[in-house]
């Protein structure tokens, strides 16, 4: 399939891929350290699926907040990109369609995912540890739109 869309992990033949779009969010503090959750599979960016009816950007506030606590506003879009996946514990392959947002952080209040536990990251460590490689694009994506780059550590 022909698409300008970035795509990550590897199609099994044979499989049929479900869709399941989804918001994520790439926030900096004003240290330039990256938010980033910790589940007991990895590090990843916060953000999820879409709920029915919900765009995007609504998903990647709502899941920001359900899973750090954080209430966030969106200040761009980075770009959307699909991740191949499969998801054992429902015998489902996923093609996930992740739209990006960097946003930045205008209240706290209370996670509500208590197996997911908010960090604050240097972004080059964030690079390295990130569970998936479509979220480390993104993170690369966002800091070429921020001056240029990584910042001096």
């Amino acid at each position: 399939m022909a698409t300008d869309v970035p795509e990550f992990g590897d199609s099994k033949p044979g499989a049929t891929y479900v869709p399941r779009p989804g918001g994520y969010a790439v926030i900096f503090d004003e240290h330039g350290r990256l938010a980033v959750v910790a589940t007991a599979e990895g590090l990843h960016l916060p953000g999820g699926g879409q709920e029915s009816g919900e765009s995007p950007e609504t998903a990647a506030l709502r899941e920001v907040t359900e899973e750090t606590g954080l209430r966030v506003e969106i200040q761009a879009f980075i770009g959307v990109a699909h991740e191949l996946v499969f998801a054992p514990q429902e015998n489902v392959h996923y093609r996930k369609r992740c739209s990006f947002f960097r946003a930045a952080v205008v209240g706290t209040g209370e996670a509500s995912e208590p197996d997911h536990e908010l960090e604050w990251m240097a972004p080059r460590e964030a690079l390295v540890s990130l569970h998936h490689e479509i979220q480390r694009w993104a993170v690369r994506k966002a800091l070429e739109a921020l001056a240029g780059g990584l910042p001096e550590e």
